[in-house]
């Protein structure tokens, strides 16, 4: 009774951790190193205006300067909780990733934009930062994108986590399927090749033996007109 009893309290200590793991801070607490390196570049680039694209090897984050607090805090419980799970992150040629049972998954938080006219030039629009966050996972088929309404992006780090998981072994499933298709395609391609090399062999020997039956008929055609001439039996056309 007492062992389950530390049992029970063991898993709701768990379940509280697990909890915990899911809330965004308000405050930073002992970033993880990628947080840490984003923030250096935006203090270095505090004056520059919003961007459409990254600084090289930097976390995949595009927002206004005023909302980079609020990004910093997200990605990094993000990444922590996928850390817990176990997973990692990696950065390569100007793209994040969350490595999620060794599948390598994109990942990019940035800033919706709304069109308003520009009153000094007529026709022309211009796009500026709403405040909203959009967490984009994925791409191609798989692509999802998580944003902010009714529901805050902060609460839906489970759902997020969830889905990566989801579409890694999905990926997983469907490079195992990958593989089979090679494997049968390549025995395949081998049945083909073995019954080539047997209808070629084939049609080899049936051609050499027309030719050795040429010869032999050649051979006795010879010998006969021998064994007639030695007879006298062929006449001299005069």
């Amino acid at each position: 009774l007492h062992r389950v009893d530390r049992r029970q309290r063991q898993m709701c200590i768990r379940d509280r951790e697990n909890a915990k793991q899911l809330i965004v801070p308000k405050r930073l607490s002992n970033p993880d190193p990628l947080i840490i390196a984003v923030k250096k570049l935006w203090n270095k680039n505090e004056n520059k205006a919003y961007r459409f694209g990254f600084y090289d090897n930097e976390l995949a984050i595009i927002v206004e300067n005023k909302n980079r607090k609020r990004a910093s805090l997200f990605m990094d419980t993000l990444i922590k909780l996928l850390k817990k799970r176990g997973h990692s992150i990696k950065i390569f040629q100007n793209e994040t990733f969350a490595v999620v049972f060794d599948v390598e998954l994109t990942i990019a938080l940035r800033e919706t934009k709304k069109r308003v006219s520009n009153k000094d030039r007529y026709g022309w629009n211009d796009y500026v930062p709403t405040g909203k966050f959009v967490l984009k996972t994925n791409r191609w088929s798989r692509v999802k994108e998580w944003q902010d309404g009714k529901v805050p992006l902060e609460k839906q780090l489970s759902k997020i986590v969830a889905r990566l998981e989801l579409d890694a072994v999905k990926e997983i499933e469907w490079q195992k399927e990958i593989e089979i298709y090679h494997k049968e395609q390549e025995k395949k391609r081998a049945m083909e090749r073995k019954q080539k090399e047997i209808y070629d062999n084939e049609l080899q020997a049936y051609k050499n033996l027309q030719v050795n039956a040429k010869n032999f008929n050649k051979a006795v055609l010879l010998r006969n007109y021998i064994i007639a001439f030695k007879k006298g039996l062929l006449v001299n056309p005069s």
